[in-house]
């Protein structure tokens, strides 16, 4: 049985649904400290190109840079 938080009148908060709740909360930020680490590190490799290998790619320098440059926070 699920044992209770806390009891307001009608209101009950189960424990189940708070870990439920903060498991979501954990995974969420699990997973944007993924992508920002992802980020920063594809932007570094992406800075450390040569014009020939950004030709291959088709991505003129100015737009390579551009993209360098935004915070990893920053999609």
């Amino acid at each position: 049985m699920n044992t209770l938080v806390r009891s307001t009148g009608t209101e009950r908060v189960r424990i189940d649904t708070v870990r439920a709740v903060a498991a979501g909360l954990a995974a969420r930020a699990i997973a944007t400290l993924r992508a920002w680490a992802r980020r920063s590190r594809t932007r570094g490799e992406l800075a450390e190109l040569d014009d020939a290998m950004l030709r291959d790619l088709g991505v003129a320098r100015a737009n390579a840079n551009f993209e360098a440059s935004k915070p990893f926070w920053q999609p």
